[in-house]
């Protein structure tokens, strides 16, 4: 732990990175050698961020994880819609017990009128 204290942050994760620093062949020739690589190899390849190519199916754990994500994504829509119906027919069935709730307390004050009418009469 005290060595990890003396050590400066910037030291274990450099605010830069020198892009250049490794570039043994150049960006316009990396584009060149993956090009020329293309046409021995039959991989799954798709563009990257920084529009090089990734060769011998590197993107393919991507183009899965896409899938899976875009899988989940329309479950998730598909259960959205379902809750969203199923909360329409609870409101609808909200209305109707409520609707039925207010006739039964009419009823009850009508009739607690007709007894109360009744007990005039009979004293």
């Amino acid at each position: 732990m005290d060595w990890f204290a003396s050590v400066s942050w910037t030291t274990i994760c450099p605010i830069t990175v020198d892009l250049a620093a490794d570039d043994d062949v150049g960006i316009h020739q990396k584009k060149e050698a993956v090009s020329m690589s293309m046409h021995h190899e039959h991989a799954s390849l798709s563009p990257n961020a920084h529009g090089t190519m990734q060769t011998r199916g590197g993107s393919g754990s991507f183009d899965q994880q896409i899938t899976a994500l875009n899988n989940q994504l329309q479950k998730l829509k598909e259960d959205k819609e379902k809750e969203f119906e199923a909360n329409i027919n609870q409101r609808e069935t909200l209305k109707k017990k409520t609707s039925e709730c207010n006739l039964l307390k009419e009823t009850i004050e009508q009739m607690k009128e007709e007894i109360e009418l009744k007990r005039v009469v009979d004293e």
